[in-house]
């Protein structure tokens, strides 16, 4: 008994490893593109790791993972600066289960990469690899201006299946006066598929809303093109494209 309790509290003691690479892909670690490498681990059921990657329209890249070691099976996805999903591969950088994915980009701005396990529950580490011209670090996408001085802004790419996964989402008003808006989900067809958010909010006043990725039947959205839209009444004051992904699903 006293052994068991003992281990108990070695366990209870220890301390939580925090998570190497974001799960938020708005939050990813920069890459650069010069071919240096940067090491990962998957350490938890369902992990995914994220990355951010400067591209510019023609410009060819090649993404891969290297140094597969403690049971690591990577798996990869590749997102363009509008969400879509451009690349994916298991196994095809090599005899040990490390993944590649070759890709010309047609457009600039900022591209994401998950890293995830093949097994849900796996775990492992590696190094990830980006190839092609070297580059500086790019900024975020800045949000898209609006004529009504309106800001609304979140993650561009989502996965709502992911356990505990939420959109994060900030909005604010331009403008001299308070106004009642609303922050909507809209589908590929244009209909609204969910109300997240109902405020008066005051000029220059940020407010927050989360999306859990379900719609008004609380069933989860399904993958492809949404935008979240702010609107005063029936006016759209901002607007986000928001790509709905399922990762590790061909």
């Amino acid at each position: 008994m006293r052994t068991r309790l003992a281990a108990l509290l070695v366990i209870l003691a220890a301390p939580l490893v925090a998570d190497d690479h974001s799960d938020d892909p708005y939050q990813g670690t920069m890459l650069s593109t010069n071919g240096t490498a940067i090491a990962g681990r998957i350490d938890a059921d369902n992990d995914r790791d994220w990355f951010r990657i400067g591209v510019s329209t023609g410009t060819a890249y090649t993404f891969r993972t290297q140094k597969m070691a403690g049971g690591m099976d990577s798996v990869i996805a590749l997102f363009a600066p509008n969400g879509s999903r451009v690349g994916y591969d298991d196994d095809g950088g090599g005899s040990d289960y490390s993944s590649k994915i070759a890709w010309t980009s047609t457009a600039t701005g900022t591209a994401y990469l998950a890293v995830l396990h093949y097994s849900a529950t796996g775990r492992g580490t590696y190094e990830v690899v980006v190839q092609g011209p070297a580059s500086s670090t790019p900024p975020l996408p800045a949000p898209a201006p609006s004529p009504s001085g309106a800001v609304l802004q979140g993650a561009r790419v989502f996965d709502p299946k992911l356990a505990g996964a939420a959109l994060d989402l900030t909005y604010s008003i331009g403008g001299s006066t308070a106004q009642t808006v609303s922050v909507q989900v809209v589908d590929a067809a244009n209909r609204t598929i969910r109300t997240v958010a109902s405020a008066t909010v005051q000029p220059g006043q940020t407010a927050s809303a989360r999306w859990d990725g379900k719609n008004d039947a609380g069933a989860v959205a399904g993958p492809g093109a949404h935008r979240v839209r702010l609107l005063a009444g029936s006016q759209v004051l901002a607007e986000l494209p928001v790509a709905i992904v399922r990762l590790g699903v061909s």
